[in-house]
C-alpha cells in the first residue's frame, strides 16, 4: 500500500493514530464489527477509513457509503471526509480519484431512495408523499373519531386510542408485519388468567379495524409514514435480487453508523443488499442501545457477525472525558455484555471530576445542584472561556424545581423538548385557553384559569358558578355555565332568586371572562397559529411577559408558536382538537414526541432528558434524582405487550429471541420484563455519565411528596464508590421534613407582593384621579409636542436607521422611496405576511437539515422575499425540492445569523445555508417565488453580497473564496449574479444617507 494510516496522519499534519485506529483504517475490504465506546473518536476513524482506501485506490468517493440516524450526524461525517479529501488533494496534486462524492445519508433518506428508484418492483408509487409526525397524527386522530365499530374493550380517551394505533401501526411497519398478523395472533392467543391482561387483549384485537383504516385513509392520500417507507424498502430489497445488483454495482464499501439502534426493518434491508461476505463496516456501542422502546434492537450489534460475517475489532479509548468520569462509567456498563472497557486519552486535569451527594429532600439536591454548578461555571469564566452544562433527568416532572433552583442563583436556563415546554407557566395558561375554547367538559383547564393569577376567583364564587352549572340542567358543564354569564351586562329575564349568588367583583371578573371566551370563539375557524397569536394577545400574555426583566416567558410563547406552526404547516386542514391530542401525547411520554434533535448551547444551563441528551456532550453535568424507582425507573407493566395496549405483541417481532418470553405465568414474564427494564436503565445512565466532559455531578435525595424515603439508585451508589462525596443522608427520619413546614398560601393568589400591591395600587389611583382633569403641560412638554405636529406633514427628508436588516437594504437598492415611507411610518405589515413568505417550506426544509434556532421576524426564512410562495403550494415545493439538483446536498451550515457593519450601519440577516467544497464556501439562499429580472435582479443581488461578505468575515477567508447564489426551488435553477457588490460597494450604496442628522434618503 502506498500509505499507511500513521503516514496519511503525518502528510495532513493530523496526530497519529491510536493502535486500534489504525487497525481499522487499514483492515481489509470484508465486514467488520467496530465496538466503539462514547467518545472514542468514532467518526474521525470512519473518515480516516475511508481517506485511507481511497487514497490507495480501493474504492473511488462516488462508491462509498454512509449511512447514520441524524442529518446533524451525517453532515459532520460528509464534512469531515470531503475536508480530509481536500487536504489530501492540496498535498499530493489534483488527482481524478478525488473528483467524486461520497454518498453520506441517513438510513431513513437512503431507505426513501430505494422506494423512489425501486418502489414500481414491489407494486408501490414511487411519488408517494412522505409526512411527518403531525401529519401521522392528524390522520390517525380523524380515524379514531370518525369510527362508529365497536369499542366496548377500550375505556381510553380520543387520544390515547390514536397514541395505540399509532404505535401499533408504526411497529408493524418496523417488523414488517400487517394488520392481519397482529389480529391472527390476538384471535389464537390462550386464555391468560390474569383479569387487566386479558381485557388488553380483547382492546388491542378491537384496534385493528382502526389500524387497517388508518393505513388504508394514508394509501387513499398517497402518503405514507416513515416506517412504511422502510417497511417497503425492506421488502423490495429482500423478494427483488436486481435491487441488491444495483445497490452492490454503485457501492463498493458501506459504512454503518450508530448500528446498535437499527431496527428489525433496516436489518432485514441492509442484510439483503449487503449480506454475505460484503465489505460493510458496522459501528456502534451496545452500552448505548436505548431506543428498544422505538423499534431498535438492543442485540443488533451483537448479530451482525451471524448474519454479515467478518471480524470484530473495538474502539475503547475515550478522547472525551476525564478519568475519572471513565472510571464511574465501566463501573456502570459492568453488567452489559459486549460493550468496550473504556480508557482515557485526555489528561487528568488534576481536580475531581465526578461528585455525589445524597441528600436529605428534593429541595436540598437541587440546591446542591444550582450551587456546584454556578461555582464551576464561574470558573470557567474566569478563564474567559465559554462552558457547556447541562442538568439530566429520567422524568421531566424533576425540571421544575431545578430550574427554580439554578435562577434563584442568577444562571440562565433553558429547558430543551417539547414536553419541558408544555410545562412553561406561560404555555400552561395558553394550553389551557385552549382547551375551554375545544372542549366543554374541560372544567379542569377552566379552574386553572379562574383561580389562576389574571381573573383571581375565590372559592366561594367557583362553587356558586358551580351550583349554576347544576341549576341550569344536569347535562351542563361549569364552562357552559360560564357562557351564560356573557349575557349577564343586560337584564335578566329570570327573577333576581333564580340567578347565582355571586360576589360583586366576582361576577364582574367572571363576566369579563366569560364575554373573552366568546370572542374567542368566534376566532375557532382561523388558522391554528392565528389562533395562537389571537389567544396569547386577548388574554394580555403578550404585553405581561415583555414587561418581565427576564426574556424566558418570550422564549416559551414563540417556541409554542413555532409548534403551532409546525403542526398546521405539516397537516392538511389541521384542527385545534387534533393538536391539543397531539401535545397530550407530548405530555405523557416521558422521551418526548420527535421535534429534532436537541442542540448543545454555551449559553445557558440545559435542562434535557437523558434520552433526548445521548450523541451530545458538554463541559459539566449533573444527573439528579438517582433515586431507587426514579432512575433505575421500573419497567412498567403497561410498557410490555400483557398489559400495554398499544404495544405489539413480543412474538410478532423481528427480535423476540431477545425479549422476556411468555410461558403460561404472568408473574414469570413480569420478573423477567423487570430484569429487562433494569438492564435498559442501565444502558440509560452510562449514556448520561459519559455526557460529561470535565465534571459530574451525581446525586440523589430522600425525601420529596413521598410518603416513605427513597432508597439511592444503585448507580448512585456505585458511582459513590469511584466520586467524591459531598453529603450522604443515610438517616433519612421517621417524617418527611418538606411535609413538617406547615405552608399558608390565601385563595385567590394575588401574584404580586404585597408591597408591590401596595405600590401599584397607589398609581392606578393617582391616574385615576387625573383622568378627565385639566392641566399645565410644562414649557419643555408644549415644545415638545409644537416640533411634533411642525414635522408630522415632513414627507421630504428622513434619517436613515443605524442598523438595517437585508430585506431593509435591498428595498434601499430598489426603492429608496419606498424605503424612506416605511422608516418615516412604520406600520404593522398585513397578518398575511408569513404567508407570502412560504413558511411551511422553508420550515420543513430547515427541520430537513437538523436546524432548531429561534427566529427574529427578520430573519424569518424568506423574509427578503418579495415574491415567496404561499404556504399552500408547500407539497409541491417540497416534491421539487426533494427532485432538485440540491437534495441530496448536505451544507455545512444551515440558517446562520449574523450581524455586520456597511458604511457605519449595522446589517443584521440570517443565511439560508452555507455548503462548503474544499477550502471554498456556497452561500445559497432558498427561493420559492419567480426569478426576478431588470433592476429587481438587480436589487435582488445586493441580497446575496450582504450574505457573501458576512461569511467570509464570520470565517476570516478572502471574500473571493465565498461564492453565492439564489436557487429557484419550483424552477430547479440556480442562479449566480456576476459583479456582487464587495464591502466598499455596499458601503458606497449607504454612504450618501446621513445618519440620524437629517438628510433625505428618498422623496414620498
Amino acid at each position: 500500500m502506498r500509505f499507511t494510516p500513521v503516514s496519511l496522519a503525518e502528510l495532513l499534519r493530523l496526530p497519529p493514530p491510536t493502535e486500534q485506529q489504525a487497525a481499522i483504517i487499514s483492515a481489509p475490504l470484508e465486514p467488520m464489527l467496530v465496538v466503539a465506546g462514547a467518545g472514542s473518536g468514532k467518526t474521525e476513524t470512519m473518515a480516516a477509513r475511508v481517506l485511507w482506501l481511497i487514497a490507495n485506490d480501493l474504492v473511488r468517493p462516488e462508491q462509498v457509503l454512509g449511512l447514520t440516524f441524524t442529518r446533524k450526524a451525517a453532515g459532520e461525517l460528509g464534512a469531515r471526509i470531503r475536508r480530509r479529501l481536500g487536504q489530501l488533494e492540496a498535498q499530493v496534486g489534483p488527482d481524478d480519484k478525488f473528483a467524486g462524492e461520497p454518498t453520506i445519508s441517513t438510513y431513513d433518506a437512503y431507505a426513501g431512495r430505494i422506494h423512489a428508484e425501486h418502489g414500481l418492483r414491489g407494486g408501490y408509487e414511487p411519488s408517494t408523499r412522505l409526512i411527518t409526525e403531525a401529519e401521522r397524527w392528524r390522520f390517525a386522530d380523524s380515524v379514531v373519531r370518525a369510527y362508529d365499530g365497536d369499542m366496548s374493550e377500550i375505556d381510553k380517551s380520543p387520544g390515547a386510542v390514536t397514541e395505540a394505533v399509532l404505535r401499533l401501526a408504526g411497529d408493524l411497519a418496523g417488523q414488517l408485519r400487517t394488520p392481519e398478523d397482529l389480529a391472527l395472533f390476538q384471535a389464537r392467543l390462550p386464555p391468560l388468567r390474569g383479569r387487566t391482561a386479558e381485557s388488553t387483549q380483547r382492546a388491542r384485537a378491537q384496534l385493528v379495524p382502526l389500524i387497517r383504516s388508518y393505513q388504508n385513509k394514508l394509501e387513499a392520500a398517497e402518503v405514507m409514514a416513515f416506517g412504511d417507507q422502510l417497511s417497503r424498502s425492506a421488502l423490495i430489497a429482500r423478494d427483488h435480487p436486481e435491487v441488491r445488483a444495483a445497490e452492490r454495482g454503485r457501492f463498493t464499501v458501506v459504512l454503518l453508523d450508530e448500528y446498535q439502534d437499527t431496527s428489525h426493518g433496516q436489518f432485514v434491508l441492509l442484510q439483503a443488499l449487503f449480506g454475505d461476505g460484503y465489505p460493510v463496516t458496522a459501528v456502534g456501542d451496545p452500552a448505548q442501545a436505548i431506543y428498544g422502546w422505538r423499534g431498535a434492537s438492543a442485540g443488533s450489534l451483537e448479530r451482525f457477525l451471524d448474519s454479515f460475517g467478518g471480524t470484530r475489532k473495538e474502539l475503547s479509548v475515550s478522547w472525551r472525558n476525564q478519568p475519572g468520569i471513565l472510571t464511574a462509567a465501566n463501573a456502570l456498563s459492568a453488567g452489559l455484555e459486549s460493550k468496550a472497557v473504556l480508557r482515557a486519552g485526555r489528561p487528568d486535569h488534576g481536580r475531581p471530576a465526578v461528585r455525589c451527594a445524597l441528600h436529605l429532600t428534593a429541595d436540598a439536591e437541587a440546591d446542591w445542584i444550582a450551587d456546584r454548578l454556578d461555582r464551576a461555571l464561574r470558573s470557567y469564566w474566569e478563564d474567559d472561556a465559554r462552558p457547556t452544562a447541562a442538568v439530566l433527568v429520567r422524568k421531566r416532572s424533576q425540571m421544575a424545581r431545578i430550574e427554580a433552583a439554578l435562577r434563584a442563583r442568577g444562571l440562565p436556563v433553558e429547558v430543551v423538548g417539547l414536553g419541558g415546554l408544555l410545562d412553561t407557566p406561560e404555555v400552561v395558561e395558553v394550553l389551557s385557553t385552549l382547551r375551554v375554547l375545544a372542549d366543554p367538559t374541560a372544567g379542569g383547564a377552566l379552574l386553572r384559569l379562574l383561580t389562576g393569577p389574571r381573573w383571581r376567583i375565590g372559592p366561594r364564587d367557583v362553587m356558586r358558578l358551580y351550583r349554576w352549572s347544576r341549576d341550569l340542567g344536569e347535562e351542563s358543564s361549569i364552562i357552559e355555565a360560564l357562557d351564560s354569564l356573557a349575557d349577564e351586562a343586560e337584564p335578566l329575564d329570570e327573577p333576581e332568586s333564580s340567578r347565582p349568588d355571586f360576589s360583586a367583583e366576582g361576577a364582574r371578573r367572571l363576566g369579563d371572562f366569560a364575554r373573552e371566551l366568546r370572542a374567542l370563539r368566534s376566532h375557532l375557524d382561523r388558522s391554528l397559529p392565528d389562533l395562537v397569536a389571537d389567544v396569547i394577545t386577548t388574554i394580555g400574555l403578550d404585553v405581561e411577559v415583555i414587561t418581565r426583566p427576564a426574556t424566558d416567558g418570550m422564549v416559551h410563547l414563540a417556541e409554542f408558536g413555532d409548534v403551532a406552526a409546525r403542526f398546521a404547516a405539516e397537516s392538511r386542514g389541521p384542527g385545534l382538537g387534533a393538536f391539543l391530542s397531539y401535545l397530550d401525547a407530548a405530555a405523557r411520554e416521558e422521551r418526548g414526541l420527535e421535534q429534532g434533535p436537541a442542540q448543545v448551547a454555551d449559553n445557558a444551563v440545559q435542562l434535557v432528558t437523558v434520552h433526548s441528551a445521548k450523541g451530545l456532550e458538554w463541559d459539566v453535568v449533573a444527573v439528579a434524582g438517582l433515586n431507587d424507582g426514579l432512575f433505575p425507573d421500573p419497567a412498567g407493566k403497561a410498557d410490555a405487550w400483557l398489559q400495554g395496549l398499544g404495544v405489539l405483541p413480543f412474538p410478532l417481532r423481528g427480535d423476540a429471541a431477545e425479549l422476556p418470553e411468555f410461558t403460561g405465568t404472568i408473574k414469570d414474564f413480569d420478573a423477567a420484563w423487570k430484569a429487562h427494564g433494569e438492564r435498559e436503565e442501565r444502558r440509560l445512565a452510562y449514556v448520561a455519565v459519559t455526557r460529561a466532559r470535565d465534571l459530574l455531578l451525581c446525586s440523589g435525595y430522600r425525601w420529596s411528596d413521598n410518603k416513605r424515603p427513597s432508597q439511592p439508585s444503585p448507580f448512585l451508589t456505585e458511582i459513590r464508590a469511584h466520586a467524591d462525596t459531598d453529603v450522604w443522608v443515610d438517616d433519612p427520619g421517621p417524617e418527611n421534613p418538606l411535609r413538617a413546614v406547615r405552608q399558608h398560601k390565601p385563595w385567590p393568589h394575588d401574584p404580586l407582593s404585597a408591597d408591590r400591591r401596595r405600590a401599584l395600587s397607589a398609581g392606578a389611583d393617582l391616574v385615576r384621579s387625573f383622568l378627565g382633569t385639566p392641566c399645565e403641560l410644562s414649557e419643555e412638554v408644549s415644545l415638545l409636542l409644537a416640533e411634533r405636529d411642525g414635522t408630522a406633514d415632513d414627507s421630504g427628508a428622513v434619517a436613515l436607521p443605524d442598523r438595517l436588516t437585508v430585506s431593509q437594504l435591498v428595498t434601499l437598492a430598489r426603492d429608496p422611496a419606498e424605503l424612506a415611507r416605511r422608516l418615516r411610518r412604520p406600520l404593522p405589515e398585513r397578518p398575511a405576511t408569513h404567508a407570502r413568505r412560504g413558511t411551511a417550506f422553508h420550515s420543513w426544509l430547515e427541520r430537513r437539515n437538523g436546524a432548531e434556532t429561534l427566529l427574529d421576524l427578520h430573519e424569518l426564512p424568506g423574509a427578503a422575499d418579495a415574491d415567496a410562495a404561499p404556504d399552500a403550494d408547500f407539497a409541491d415545493l417540497r416534491a421539487a425540492f426533494e427532485a432538485g439538483s440540491w437534495a441530496d446536498r448536505v451544507p455545512y451550515r444551515i440558517e446562520v445569523p449574523f450581524s455586520t457593519l456597511v458604511g457605519g450601519v449595522l446589517l443584521r440577516g440570517r443565511m439560508d445555508a452555507v455548503f462548503r467544497d474544499g477550502d471554498t464556501y456556497d452561500v445559497v439562499d432558498w427561493k420559492t417565488g419567480r426569478p426576478p429580472s431588470g433592476e429587481a435582479a438587480r436589487a435582488a443581488a445586493v441580497q446575496l453580497a450582504a450574505y457573501r461578505l458576512a461569511w467570509a468575515e464570520l470565517v476570516g477567508v478572502p471574500l473571493d473564496r465565498v461564492r453565492a447564489a439564489f436557487h429557484y426551488v419550483r424552477e430547479d435553477r440556480t442562479v449566480r449574479p456576476v459583479d456582487l457588490l464587495d464591502a466598499e460597494g455596499l458601503a458606497a450604496l449607504v454612504a450618501g444617507v446621513p445618519l440620524r442628522s437629517g438628510g433625505t434618503l428618498g422623496e414620498s
